[in-house]
């Protein structure tokens, strides 16, 4: 019997900063953040280096729903929209 699968959950956002910002390079630096209003959103900061960028570090943690919030805040007076 198949399983099925929980719907994700509503209103997720994914916000990503990348470091440039042109889109014909590859980013030397990008920032990922992932979570749900008023829960704690996970954090992933990726630097790329090396001649080609082929080395990564990745740094990864969780910041708090407070600053979760506050962070959509941000993004919202600025007009932009979290996915």
């Amino acid at each position: 019997m198949p399983r099925s699968m929980a719907p994700p959950p509503s209103g997720e956002f994914s916000i990503r900063l990348t470091k440039p910002f042109t889109a014909t390079t590859t980013p030397s630096s990008k920032i990922e953040i992932i979570g749900e209003p008023n829960r704690p959103a996970t954090i992933k900061h990726t630097t790329h280096v090396g001649a080609q960028a082929q080395t990564l570090i990745i740094k990864e943690g969780a910041i708090d729903a407070e600053d979760s919030n506050e962070l959509m805040d941000l993004i919202t007076s600025v007009g932009g929209a979290a996915e």
